[in-house]
């Protein structure tokens, strides 16, 4: 008896923390929203999560990691950059499109892109050093 009330009381918990992700929080989210540059969520990603997104397994057949580098002037990067930004609203119209998939049947999924000018120093790749500007 006491692991049917309990089965039913975690299951109106899940019910009420998704519709609490939905309607109070969601909701009050804009879709193509950014963390506050150097602010907490941002370092806190910078310093925790990089490292595990970047150590990650990408072989999976819905997974991709792409680490490119060329040499370009500014014009083609400021051409990359508009690409990468049509590239997130790509993002964020396959969320609005999928938002009616059932939540057990969607993953939470991450898009990192990043773009600067690097400079490679003669110790090799394990000692990158960023161009100061």
């Amino acid at each position: 008896m006491k692991s049917e009330y309990l089965n039913l009381l975690l299951n109106k918990c899940s019910r009420l923390r998704t519709f609490l992700w939905n309607v109070l929080i969601k909701s009050q989210l804009s879709s193509n929203f950014t963390w506050r540059h150097d602010g907490p969520i941002e370092n806190y990603v910078r310093q925790y999560l990089l490292d595990d997104v970047f150590n990650a397994d990408f072989s999976g057949d819905d997974t991709s990691r792409i680490d490119i580098g060329g040499y370009l002037p500014k014009e083609s990067r400021v051409l990359l950059i508009l690409k990468i930004s049509a590239l997130t609203s790509y993002f964020i119209a396959l969320c609005k499109k999928d938002a009616n998939v059932k939540l057990p049947d969607r993953e939470h999924t991450g898009l990192i892109a990043c773009m600067r000018e690097w400079t490679f120093s003669p110790n090799g790749l394990n000692d990158i050093e960023r161009r100061q500007n």
